[in-house]
């Protein structure tokens, strides 16, 4: 298949995000089959988003990336290089997608929108602490997000979690999305003495606004009550200011085969974990969390003994105290075989088929 995958580009490029990981990994297998052209759409300005959204009372988001030179830009590309299908790799490209095909009409190839977050979810649970505000960004999110998946607009909906599954079912009420979950990092080996040591492990970017919202919250909570006999490693996505302010140490300088760890997810919403916390559990970390991450691993055997929703810092000593309590045999083989399930049920390449197919489906729809 020839295929057109169009992201979004400016500031959300950045190497380490997760739609960025997402693409490069799926796109990368894909073309070992088929010829991928990607387009990165540019972001309009923040000011003129808010302007758009509220000429038409939604979400500010979708109208980011709908700019004329983009729209041109992708039809140009279409009848130069013919694509069989366009895929827009995000859910605020959905502004982006219509005028594309208001412009192509009948020439338009099969369309595929790959939803990373479902915005009405999202953003009502990032604004969660003000139940008026996230009551009413869902109902503007929810407002452009039916007509987008309800209508003609895209032939195949690909998502990459089972809440947003059930979502899009429950907004549009198609049951056919393709559920292609992003792939985890390969297994690091567990050495047979290893033992599980009080270490908590903050990784992955907190550049994005919520991200740093809860990383300063777990910062202030755990500076008033500390853990005791608790260390702090962070990697180089820490801010310094908070790297410092906790007194931690490099994740580098860890041998991550020769203990069983604790790694925390600080965000406090519900949306977009499936990378961090498989990276943990591949990690030989348990997963201690202040967002509700287990949906998309309830299935695994014995997640749940290693995925850990916590509502405060309070909790974290427990799970370790109960973690280090059990028998050595048994939680060594408890993790490997958890690792094992994991690199079986989410492997890139699996994920990667799932999308290839969604887009086939969209190819012989369109026909």
């Amino acid at each position: 298949m020839r295929i057109l995958w169009v992201t979004r580009g400016s500031a959300d490029a950045s190497a380490n995000a997760g739609d960025t990981i997402y693409d490069r990994r799926i796109c990368g297998l894909l073309q070992q089959t088929h010829t991928v052209e990607t387009l990165a759409a540019p972001r309009r300005g923040r000011m003129a988003q808010l302007t758009r959204a509220a000429l038409h009372v939604s979400a500010p988001e979708t109208f980011a990336f709908d700019l004329p030179d983009t729209v041109t830009r992708i039809c140009q590309t279409t009848k130069t290089h013919r694509p069989e299908a366009i895929v827009f790799s995000h859910e605020h490209l959905d502004q982006l997608a219509t005028a594309v095909r208001r412009r192509l009409g009948d020439a338009a190839p099969a369309f595929v929108t790959i939803r990373h977050n479902m915005t009405s979810d999202a953003m009502a649970s990032i604004l969660a602490d003000v139940p008026p505000a996230a009551a009413l960004y869902r109902a503007l999110a929810q407002r452009q997000e039916r007509p987008a998946l309800g209508s003609a607009l895209f032939d195949e909906i690909i998502v990459l979690s089972v809440r947003d599954r059930d979502m899009v079912a429950r907004l549009s009420g198609r049951r056919d999305a393709t559920l292609a979950m992003p792939g985890a990092p390969p297994p690091l080996s567990l050495q047979p003495d290893a033992a599980v040591k009080r270490d908590l492990l903050l990784l992955g970017t907190y550049d994005w606004f919520p991200k740093a919202h809860g990383l300063r919250h777990f910062a202030r909570e755990i500076t008033h009550t500390p853990l005791p006999g608790v260390t702090l490693h962070g990697d180089a996505g820490i801010p310094s200011a908070i790297a410092a302010q906790l007194g931690m140490a490099p994740v580098a300088d860890l041998d991550l085969t020769a203990a069983i760890r604790f790694g925390v997810i600080t965000d406090r919403f519900t949306a977009g974990h499936k990378l961090k916390t498989a990276a943990y559990l591949m990690q030989n970390c348990a997963v201690v969390s202040f967002a509700d991450v287990i949906d998309d691993f309830a299935s695994i055997p014995h997640a749940q003994r290693w995925i850990h929703r916590v509502r405060s810092t309070d909790d974290i000593a427990p799970i370790m105290a109960a973690m280090a309590a059990r028998p050595h045999i048994d939680v060594h083989a408890e993790l490997v075989a958890l690792k094992a399930h994991i690199a079986d049920a989410l492997a890139w390449r699996t994920s990667a088929a799932s999308v290839a197919a969604a887009i086939e489906r969209a190819v012989r729809g369109a026909r």
